[in-house]
């Protein structure tokens, strides 16, 4: 699947009166950086945004001086 970030931007920047905001409560931690050459995994535990908990594994890709995301994957906890 491929696809644009945007709809997910659009979704947090304005959440619907009904969702929780939890403001002050939300927590991001990097829990885990694996890098290995050219590839680097990461690993971020986020609690507390608009009442739910994930953790994102984000893979990325030295090009050049950079090194950019080239997928992301999460899990829900409840």
């Amino acid at each position: 699947l491929i696809g644009s970030p945007e709809p997910f931007f659009q979704a947090i920047a304005s959440p619907p009166p009904e969702a929780p905001t939890n403001a002050g409560n939300y927590k991001g931690e990097i829990t885990e950086v694996d890098v290995s050459a050219e590839i680097a995994t990461v690993a971020v535990k986020e609690v507390g945004l608009m009442g739910l908990n994930f953790t994102n594994y984000f893979h990325l890709v030295k090009v050049g001086d950079k090194r950019l995301i080239v997928s992301k994957t999460f899990n829900s906890e409840m």
